[in-house]
This record gives C-alpha cells, structure tokens and sequence, in this order.
C-alpha cells in the first residue's frame, strides 16, 4: 500500500516529501483486519482515507469483491462516492457515477454506485446510501459504516451489515463519539481491550475481534494535518492556532474533547444522565413501532391491563419528515395516581403530513372501555407547532379544542418541559422505553447557563435529528399538566345568541 502513500492527482508518484495520504491515514489503510473501527476527531480525513483505500484495492486487484458504503446521510454517501472516483482518476482510471433509487421500507432511497474495471473476472462494484438496515439484506462484500454514531439505528445496521462479510468480507466502522452509550461506543471499548488490557481490563468472550485505530485532532495535527491543509485550502494556520480554532468553536469543554479528541461525553453529563434514564427504563413498556395499528394495540392492551383504573391517558407530538433527519414521534402516555407510563410510541420517517394527521386522528378517537365501564381516551395532546408542524398542530386544534395544545418551542417552553420531565424522572413517575434510540435522545439534551445566568435546553451533537423522542415524551407530560377546563354543552334559553 506504500504506492498509495505517494499518489497524486495525475497519475504519477510524488516528488514532494510529504506523502498525499498522511501516516495515520495510511496504517488505516495497510489494515486488512475482519473487523477495523476508527473513532476520529471532526475533519481528520479518515473517510477520504477509506475513499482511497477502496479505489486503490479494487483496481490493483487485491480486493475484487463488492464493497457496500452506508452513512449517516444520502450527501455524504455523495460526497463519499465523488472521493472514490477522485482516487480513479488520480490514477488514470476513468470511472462513472451512476445514480438511481433502490425501495426500502416502503419509501425510495437513493443509490449511488461505481463499476470498478473487471479484475479476474470480476467487476466490483461500490454502492453507497443512506442508513438503512434494509439495505444489507442480500448483498455480500466488505462494508462501510460511516459516523455509525450517528446512524439512526446503530444496532439495526450492524446486525444486518455483519453477514453481509461472511464469504471473506471485512467490515469498517469510522465515526466520531456520540456518548458512552452508543453502539460504537461499545466497538470502541472492544478495542480498547483487545489494545491496551493493562488499562482497560481483559477481552471478554463476547468481545469482537476489533482493530481500534484512535485518532484525535492532536495526533492528526501531530502527523501534519495542518500542513496539509494550508497546502490545499491556502491557509497559514500554525499548529497551534488551528488547534485554538477548533476549541473556540465548540460550545463547551466536554462538546470540544468528544467532536475532535474521541473522548465520549459521559453518560453523567447533560439533563438526563444516565443514573435518571436507568431507574425509569421499563422493559415491560413497548418499544417504539413504525406501525400504526401495532401501536394502537400497544395502548388498548395497556389500557385493559388496568382493568378500568387508566382512564386518561396523554399525548406528545414531535412534528418532522425528513427521510434522514427529523422524525415525526406520537407518544402516548397512560396515568395511573401520580404515575405516567409510556403506553405506546409511533416513530415515523419520512412520511407526509397527510399520514401524521391520520395518525392522530386516529389516537384521538380511540376510546377503551373496560369491564367495569370505564372508558379510557386521550384527555389532551401537546403538538410541536415550531416550524413544519404549524399547519398541522392549528388543524388539530380547530378539531379537538381543549383537548389539542400547540405548543411552541421557545427557550421558555422547551425549560418548562425538560424540567418537569427531569422531576417527573427523579420521582420515579414516568417510564420510559428499554430503546437505543429514546436513549440517545434523551442523553443529547444539555442544558446550558449564559454568562447572564439565562439558561437554554439544546440537543448537543445529535445529527441524525432533534432529541424527537425525548420532546416527543416531553410533550405528553405537557399535555398532562396543561391548564385546560374541559369542554362542556351549555344550555341558551330561548332568543339569547
């Protein structure tokens, strides 16, 4: 792999000392472990690093089998492919971008893919999306998991990327940290293990066999990274000034240590930590669920369970639709005395503000009567009316009246929820699902205090959406404390308007 060292753009070794792949990037590269996961700080270049990895041992013919790319987002998938063929053409080799939809859980998902000239007989392909399980279901190659933190199910993505390497694949996890509670967080610790027992103990059996390459931005800076870009940005950062760059940008200490020097942020920090999270996590509380009536099943089942003694029950709606990012959440809470459990959570991507509204209609028409003639209905539900859910929470609330609360997301309302969420978690009178997902969300929610004193609640490093299910929940409770009279027929006496 040293030839890939010395590769520039037109095809011929360099002449210049310093190599185009710099040393960290190229012991990433010379790595032919099974299993290889690199946690990095933000702009090291590790997947431009994987993008020439991959061109390199496809046209030199020493890895010619398919290779299938996933990342966190479709543009970077984009991004990733643009680099691969970059990597081609440095080298003479011209190749084409093609670009098409591939139907995965019933939406359609871009696709970008390279043919690879034919190598003994074989034309090896790359194919590169967006996160998506699905999309692991058939093939059979080397994967590529990119920002694997960051995916929207992590776990899903691995279980299902894992046997596509079965026939002699190896498979690749680059991120940086998203919280010690991640899945690759949990690779990581393998790696670790494996690395540095002395440290961080002994392997134990069901570790994976993981090659850990650590990479933070001192070490990358160490290794010439700031050289390299003033070479290609035309810049005159010193070491030091672009390190004191990097820091001023972060919001805090800890945001700064896990983007750029792969320290994870303690499951302690932030609004809802772990030691809050953990008591409140019920396994017999179902998990969230893309289908409709699935859901619907969950509260009538929980409802019945009661035998008459949940009669309200509450509802949070968090509004989004975009296919990678923000998800539309519909969470359902039941209250028994003083206590709410989660009762039901529909968790939606990509879907039209049509099916939203039908979903709602839907939790709020529901009615469950029980043996003893109680009957158990939604009593209010709090809808996010910031932004892409105006239209929808103002058509709801024409509808359902008291029982509807649009709800925007100010600093003010978004303090008065994630306040009594946290009291309602240290009070042990709410519960939550046993689901990676809301996990996250709720351990992306920080809280921090201006030099004034003023304080604001935001979701710190979370790209793959907005804490959703965490202020969908938030929402529920809202509702649940909303200073609402409940609506009521009054009689007119005749002639009076």
């Amino acid at each position: 792999m040293m030839a890939m060292a010395e590769l520039q753009p037109g095809g011929v070794a360099s002449k210049r000392k310093r190599p185009y792949l710099l040393p960290y990037q190229i012991a990433w590269c010379n790595d032919t472990s099974p299993v290889k996961v690199c946690v990095k700080g933000r702009k090291t270049g590790m997947t431009y690093a994987e993008a020439a990895n991959i061109a390199m041992s496809r046209l030199n013919g020493t890895r010619p089998i398919d290779v299938r790319y996933s990342s966190a987002d479709e543009d970077k998938a984009r991004e990733f492919v643009e680099e691969v063929k970059f990597f081609c053409e440095a080298v003479g080799q011209v190749v084409r971008i093609a670009e098409g939809w591939e139907l995965f859980e019933a939406r359609d998902m871009r696709v970008f893919t390279i043919d690879f000239p034919e190598v003994r007989g074989r034309t090896p392909r790359l194919t590169a999306m967006s996160s998506n399980p699905k999309a692991f279901r058939g093939p059979k190659g080397d994967v590529v998991l990119d920002e694997l933190a960051f995916h929207e199910r992590p776990a899903e993505i691995w279980k299902a990327a894992v046997p596509v390497t079965t026939w002699g694949g190896r498979i690749a996890a680059i991120s940086t940290h998203n919280g010690m509670l991640s899945r690759f967080n949990t690779l990581c610790e393998m790696g670790h293990r494996r690395l540095a027992p002395e440290a961080h103990g002994s392997p134990l059996k069901t570790d994976l066999p993981v090659s850990l390459h650590h990479i933070p931005i001192s070490l990358a800076v160490e290794q010439g990274l700031v050289e390299r870009i003033n070479e290609v940005m035309g810049t005159s950062y010193t070491r030091e000034s672009f390190l004191a760059d990097c820091r001023s940008k972060c919001m805090s200490e800890p945001e700064y240590l896990e983007e750029y020097e792969c320290v994870p942020r303690d499951a302690e920090m932030g609004w809802f930590p772990f030691s809050v999270l953990e008591p409140v996590t019920d396994p017999k509380t179902p998990l969230p669920k893309g289908n409709l009536m699935a859901v619907i099943a969950d509260v009538v089942k929980a409802v019945e369970e009661t035998d008459g003694e949940m009669t309200h029950l509450y509802a949070g709606a968090d509004i989004g639709r975009s296919a990678e990012g923000d998800k539309f959440v519909l969470w359902i809470l039941g209250r028994r005395g003083s206590t709410f459990t989660t009762i039901g959570v529909l968790r939606w991507r990509g879907r039209q503000f049509a099916e939203m509204r039908h979903a709602i209609d839907a939790v709020m028409g529901l009615r469950v009567e029980s043996k003893k003639g109680n009957t158990a209905r939604v009593r209010c539900i709090a809808i996010d009316k910031t932004g892409l859910g105006m239209q929808l929470a103002e058509e709801c609330a024409e509808r359902y009246r008291s029982r509807c609360e649009p709800v925007a997301f100010t600093v003010r309302s978004k303090a008065d929820m994630a306040t009594r969420c946290r009291k309602h978690m240290e009070d042990r009178t709410v519960t939550i699902p046993n689901d990676e997902e809301i996990n996250a969300a709720f351990g992306s929610i920080d809280r921090l205090v201006s030099s004034s004193g003023a304080e604001r609640f935001v979701s710190v490093g979370d790209q793959s959406g907005h804490a959703d299910e965490a202020w969908a929940c938030m929402l529920g409770l809202h509702a649940a404390a909303a200073k609402k009279s409940a609506a009521r027929v009054v009689a007119l006496a005749p002639g009076v308007m």
